[in-house]
């Protein structure tokens, strides 16, 4: 039975699909943070897509509604993002642009 690339993989190390390099913690964390840079775009693009139809102010679940996220994760990235602030008042959390 052969597996979905398992032709592609056979091609590129030959037919000893052993000797495929095996991923090191350097490559991972590239991966990582290509992935957050990712998110961290995502987040950024959507509130300024929000701002140009003159809303400036989002609720972290709107923006979790509109990206597939969840809330914590909105909240958590858009701390992390210099271009994002994050107003937290009773249980609720405001997204604005910086």
């Amino acid at each position: 039975m052969q597996i979905a690339g398992e032709s592609e993989l056979v091609q590129s190390v030959g037919t000893d699909t052993t000797k495929a390099p095996a991923p090191s913690v350097a490559t991972e964390g590239i991966k990582l943070s290509e992935f957050r840079n990712a998110w961290h775009r995502s987040i950024v693009r959507t509130m300024i897509a929000f701002q140009q139809e003159n809303h400036h102010r989002l609720g972290a679940d709107v923006l979790a509604e509109t990206l597939g996220w969840s809330r914590d994760s909105v909240i958590d990235e858009a701390k992390k993002a210099p271009e994002l602030n994050v107003e937290e008042n009773f249980g609720k959390a405001i997204v604005t642009l910086a």
